[in-house]
């Protein structure tokens, strides 16, 4: 049986929950990390979410793997993904 990657996005969003730039509060991000810790889980992306892929967020493997991350990592099993990280403009449309 061949095992499967884990996927992580290739680099952070502009929005990552490790950046000053993220979209929820200090609090809330010691929430969610704490629940990542407890669960022995990893933060997926938010944004690659929206876009329908699931892929690990590259902050969180950066600064706090999860023990499967770093098992998977070290036996080279996981895969860097890109993932359009800002949303889909409708055809016709400009920013």
């Amino acid at each position: 049986m061949k095992a499967h990657p884990l996927r992580v996005m290739n680099k952070r969003c502009n929005e990552c929950l490790f950046s000053k730039r993220r979209i929820v509060s200090a609090s809330r991000k010691a929430d969610v990390l704490a629940e990542c810790e407890r669960k022995d889980r990893h933060f997926e992306c938010h944004k690659a979410t929206i876009n329908g892929a699931h892929a690990g967020c590259r902050g969180f493997y950066d600064e706090r793997p999860s023990t499967a991350q770093q098992v998977l990592g070290r036996l080279g099993l996981i895969e860097f993904i890109d993932v359009p990280t800002e949303p889909k403009q409708p055809k016709g449309k400009r920013p």
